[in-house]
């Protein structure tokens, strides 16, 4: 494998500034905890600065298509300002998860030379406001598809037909866990197909059955997605439709950790400004030394989190340049991801123990970035999964 470099670069430093005011001026604790009492509350327009004000929406999306093509590295930046304040955003789902997964879906196309609907999808998501998540549930360790939905061309002999990109489907069944498809425009759909062909779907989120439901972290949350027979177009098939899936899944691990580094850091952060200031028996608890060994164990892990996570998402973008194999960067994502799912919350858990039954109060916001650490260590498998995934990779 090439040397990475963890350094961050002039361009992440100021993508890094421009985001972190934003979130600054809009996703504040007390902003943030208004959604546990009105889910609706819009905390407050997150979104509209990051893709409207910031253009951040196409940022993962080459510049052919519309997009930046900043690659996963300048997402992660971003991943990791949100999770600082765990803020309510799409970004994560429309783009990085749905956008990469289109991407990838994209890529049998940028092989023959045609502008199919994986492109026009890409342009869609790119440059008018369109959002999107996919419709899979956030604890699956692998998107395969072989979930309860099922696609059938219209038609008596449909289920016999093959199909193609562009082709015109049904979507049939019922996705439990499905993040953010509350939010969003359209939903990205892995599904069989009668005789067991994997395809990729993209259905407009407004006809489908959308049910949202209590979860631990209500800054992501989750629905039940029921497919009644809508209608949905193909924008993958086969083995370029389980391709996407298995590269996306990949990229999307790389950007979590992103975020999972983010959380941390700002636990850190918190849990440092009340040491110094809160006093226990006449001293600040922070000059104990039981204290004091506890947060050095914390912020080394911490730090260690950050490199790790940096080096998966730069490796990605090597190995999209054809600079790194496929293989080694799938080897530094599961690395980084099975280590910010062990840590994580680890980490948080910690710092709220620093303040005592304060932490579990609302005036003080470092439960809300607990809640956000739980949910992200079982998104696409916890630590065990990833431990099992990069065994496999390395041969053991």
């Amino acid at each position: 494998m090439n040397d990475i470099d963890l350094l961050p670069t002039d361009i992440d430093e100021d993508l890094r500034t421009n985001v972190r005011a934003l979130l600054a001026a809009r996703a504040s604790a007390s902003d943030v905890s208004r959604v546990y009492d009105d889910p609706g509350f819009d905390v407050p327009a997150v979104d509209a600065g990051l893709f409207d004000e910031l253009e951040l929406a196409g940022l993962v999306i080459p510049e052919a298509d519309g997009g930046d093509g900043a690659g996963l590295s300048a997402a992660g930046t971003v991943a990791s300002e949100i999770g600082r304040t765990a803020a309510p955003s799409l970004f994560l789902s429309s783009a990085v998860v749905a956008s990469r997964v289109v991407f990838r879906a994209a890529a049998a196309e940028r092989r023959t030379g045609a502008d199919g609907p994986a492109h026009k999808l890409l342009r869609r998501l790119a440059t008018d406001g369109t959002t999107a998540a996919l419709a899979i549930d956030v604890t699956a360790r692998k998107w395969t598809g072989s979930l309860h939905v099922t696609a059938n061309t219209a038609g008596p002999s449909a289920a016999d037909d093959p199909l193609e990109p562009g082709a015109t489907v049904e979507l049939i069944g019922i996705v439990h866990g499905v993040a953010d498809a509350h939010r969003a425009g359209l939903l990205v759909v892995p599904a069989r197909t009668v005789g067991g062909a994997l395809v990729i779907a993209v259905a407009e989120a407004a006809d489908a059955q959308v049910a949202v439901f209590p979860s631990l972290d209500e800054t992501r949350r989750l629905s039940e997605v029921k497919f009644a027979g809508i209608r949905g177009r193909v924008i993958a098939v086969g083995d370029g439709a389980q391709r996407a899936l298995e590269r996306a899944l990949i990229d999307t691990l790389a950007v979590l950790a992103c975020e999972q580094s983010g959380i941390v850091d700002s636990a850190l952060d918190i849990g440092l400004q009340y040491v110094k200031e809160r006093r226990q028996f006449g001293r600040t608890i922070g000059s104990y030394q039981a204290i004091k060994h506890r947060f050095a164990d914390a912020w080394i892990a911490a730090n260690q989190l950050r490199a790790a996570a940096v080096a998966a998402v730069r490796t990605v973008d090597a190995s999209d340049a054809g600079t790194v194999s496929r293989s080694d960067a799938a080897i530094a994502v599961r690395t980084a991801s099975a280590y910010a799912k062990a840590q994580t919350s680890r980490i948080v858990e910690e710092i709220l123990q620093f303040h005592g039954g304060n932490g579990m109060t609302w005036e003080f916001p470092v439960h809300l970035l607990l809640k956000r650490a739980k949910l992200d260590e079982v998104m696409l498998g916890g630590a065990e999964a990833q431990r099992d995934a990069l065994g496999r990779l390395v041969d053991l």
